[in-house]
């Protein structure tokens, strides 16, 4: 499910590339197009690596799809072509089905292998011819038990599962985490292993991430005068994995009590169990040659033709001269730096690389080798000669220097709609993500922020939690904080498609409909607000007395909230006004009037800190993978995405109603069956009423409080012609597809020459 992602602040300056194409208009070879905008800082864009969006953007650049998304001809919705494919793929489940090899079922009919014929005229930049071994050679770099690569999931767990790949990634020894969703696994602690280097249950990261390197844990890592980060890190040497002795078990003992976690066994939570067995041999993978140009894949499970296509982006390429040669020895495992230089670049799409300063700017150029400048059937991309992108992060020097002509694009923030709200340019485009209040509800670790007089800790009475809820004016929070985008009152917004064949909305279903109604108590969706001052009022004081009485709270204490947030700006304390506010209002005439105050801290790693209980609220987002709406619940109900301290889905469940019979299961057992087990396969309706009755009992909670479905805002430049002056819907509209479709009606030149007339002051 990593097709979803996190908002982050880089994610947030990606969703403003809000541009598209029209018709190609007549010019010559010597004129030249460049498309000039901002992006995050790349670390990687190696396609067996990369994580957050703003290193998948680049691919999207310099590779191809076997399958593309393009609009209709009525710009209604999107139609499938082959890309890199010469058909649709084949559904050839007949002739695996009772395969023992591969395990498809003998009943099997449909879904759980498929056919795919590639061109015969694709190339590499460098001119090297591309077959089905560039296919199958990546398939097992992806997989490669030595590399533990980021993107190795995507083929063996989540999108594609490819048959016995998850054997054949463990290699002969396998790591498993002693926490499992049913709790920890029966293992001798002597016969436990850990690692620093790769993610731990305790951080759902690495610890290097947590380490004592990094200033905001050093103190965490102190034992007196002991450094025991050092300690660990010359213990773990070199190695990926080491044994868990008791001197590393007592570290993990300090540390995880120093990150708040004084459980006795909470040292578990960084080891792994260790098996070892005989390698599963590549040839058992369900990824089989046919010929030159033709390769089948064989799936864990069963997937709709859709489904199939949806993810097929998966199948990636790295070339394999440039990835052998930039591999290297980390620790117990081998990395390639492939995709981090000009250099270890190469490209099988329609630009490459030319240039890259870490620390400033990207170039990107056609790749005069991509079929798609010869074949005819792609005109509707590649129309742009080079992409220039500037690694800037501050609104106000990217705003000014789009004013100047010498950006392409801007994101517009609340403060400026005033002036520019009304503009012919300006584009606003629904994204899938929802933004929401995460609050922390971990009891123990809000105590250790009480101090005397000040209390933190009423955080965790969900009767608290609640009233804040109902105190917020969703319609006023558009209004004064996001004018572009849409009140939320749902996990999962109007851009998730549940039928992609009908083009039906999550949103739309009658069970999403019935979920949110009923969650808010109102007679349909229109009439949902989510706001209710008297109520508010009536938790807050149920909260009051509940702590006072409980011997939590004294009568005169005084409620601190920190809400966490990137940055100290104008737009940032405008968040933090309106929370506070609201608060106030809602407060009014009970014991509560007047003691609660909203802190505002400055924290460009909350996200992080909020695994570790270092945060009372913030606000976070979720997004992507806008046409599969059931495995957007990944971002809810697992520890690797979640991001509410306290709440643990692999323990708190949902009963479901399916065909007259309850049916309970944690939160992670559901994401799972509907995901990768009994539900993957099942009619969307019974699909849609899992994840109705799920979101629901998330909301219930009231650590995850939404507050807006994001629609992005930008102004586009007077030379940037989109390909439709409408979104349509994400597969065709999202900032990485339109971006390949721009077209830029005046040259280089042209527009330099415009500029100057304009005194570089362009009136948008």
């Amino acid at each position: 499910m990593k097709k979803a992602v996190v908002m982050t602040a880089a994610l947030a300056a990606l969703a403003a590339l809000l541009v598209g194409c029209g018709k190609e208009k007549n010019s010559t070879k010597a004129k030249s197009y460049t498309y000039r905008t901002v992006l995050a800082t790349p670390k990687t864009w190696s396609p067996t690596d990369w994580q957050m969006n703003e290193e998948n953007y680049i691919l999207t650049f310099t590779s191809s799809p076997l399958y593309d998304y393009i609009p209709n001809e009525n710009q209604d919705g999107y139609e499938v072509v082959p890309d890199m494919a010469v058909a649709l793929p084949e559904d050839v489940t007949a002739e695996y089905a009772g395969n023992e090899k591969y395990g498809v079922p003998a009943d099997a009919t449909e879904g759980w292998a498929w056919k795919i014929q590639i061109r015969k005229d694709m190339k590499w930049d460098n001119g090297e011819a591309i077959n089905v071994d560039d296919f199958i050679y990546s398939a097992q770099q992806l997989l490669n038990p030595e590399m533990k690569n980021y993107r190795a999931s995507n083929l063996y767990a989540e999108n594609v599962p490819l048959a016995n790949a998850r054997a054949y990634y463990s290699g002969s020894v396998a790591y498993d985490d002693i926490l499992t969703a049913s709790g920890y696994a029966d293992v001798k602690d002597e016969d436990m292993w850990t690692s620093i280097t790769l993610p731990v249950k305790f951080f759902d990261d690495s610890a290097e991430s947590y380490g004592g390197e990094n200033e905001k844990y050093a103190e965490k890592w102190k034992d007196g005068d002991v450094d025991l980060w050092a300690r660990l890190k010359e213990i773990a040497g070199e190695h990926t994995y080491f044994p868990l002795t008791d001197e590393v078990k007592g570290i993990y003992q300090k540390v995880s009590a120093a990150f708040g976690d004084k459980n006795p066994e909470a040292y578990k939570e960084w080891c792994f169990s260790r098996t070892e067995g005989k390698a599963t041999p590549w040839e058992d993978v369900g990824f089989i040659r046919n010929d030159d140009y033709t390769f089948t894949v064989v799936l864990t499970k069963s997937l709709s033709p859709f489904m199939f296509l949806y993810h097929s982006e998966d199948f990636i390429l790295v070339r394999k001269d440039l990835y052998e040669a930039n591999k290297q020895a980390a620790g117990d495992i081998i990395k390639s730096s492939y995709g981090t230089d000009v250099a270890k670049s190469a490209s099988y799409g329609p630009y490459k690389v030319v240039d890259y300063q870490g620390d400033k700017s990207m170039k990107l150029e056609r790749n005069d080798n991509w079929y798609g400048y010869y074949d005819g059937k792609h005109d509707y991309k590649g129309k742009i000669t080079a992409y220039e992108f500037q690694f800037l992060t501050d609104h106000n020097t990217v705003l000014n220097m789009f004013l100047q002509g010498n950006l392409d694009d801007s994101a517009l923030s609340v403060t400026d709609m005033d002036k520019y709200g009304n503009s012919e340019y300006r584009v606003d485009t629904p994204e899938s993500y929802t933004y929401k209040f995460s609050f922390n509800i971990d009891r123990k670790s809000l105590e250790k922020e009480n101090t005397a007089g000040v209390n933190h800790s009423i955080i965790a009475n969900i009767n608290f939690r609640h009233a804040i809820s109902l105190s917020l004016d969703r319609q006023k929070w558009i209004e004064t904080v996001a004018p572009a985008s849409s009140a939320g009152y749902g996990l999962i917004n109007y851009a998730y498609v549940a039928v992609p064949e009908t083009g039906m909305l999550y949103r739309d279903t009658p069970q999403a409909k019935a979920a949110l109604t009923e969650f808010y108590g109102a007679k349909s969706i229109d009439d949902i607000t989510g706001y209710d001052l008297a109520s508010a009022r009536e938790y807050f004081q149920k909260a009051y007395d509940e702590e006072v009485s409980a011997g939590r709270l004294s009568a005169g204490d005084k409620i601190q909230i920190d809400i966490h947030q990137y940055a100290g700006d104008e737009a940032y304390q405008r968040r933090t006004t309106f929370l506070q506010d609201s608060i106030n209002k809602a407060t009014e005439g009970t014991s509560l009037e007047g003691k609660i105050s909203v802190k505002h801290v400055v924290d460009q790693n909350y996200y992080d800190n909020m695994k570790t209980g270092n945060v009372d609220v913030a606000i976070t987002a979720w997004g992507g993978a806008g046409f599969n709406p059931y495995g957007i619940l990944w971002c809810y109900a697992t520890n690797d995405a979640k991001n509410e301290y306290g709440f643990d889905p692999y323990t708190e469940t949902c009963t479901v109603n399916l065909s007259g019979k309850d049916i309970t299961k944690s939160y992670n057992a559901w994401y799972e069956a509907l995901t990768n087990g009994e539900y993957s396969t099942a009619e969307s309706d019974v699909k849609n009423t899992i994840l109705a009755a799920c979101e629901k009992g998330l909301l219930s909670y009231y650590n995850m409080i939404p507050i807006q479905y994001l629609n992005s805002c930008a102004l586009i430049s007077q030379r940037t012609k989109r390909y439709s002056d409408h979104y349509i819907n994400e597969l065709v509209s999202n900032p990485m597809q339109t971006l390949l479709m721009t077209e830029l009606t005046m040259d280089d030149d042209e527009w330099a020459a415009y500029c100057k007339e304009q005194n570089n002051q362009l009136n948008y």
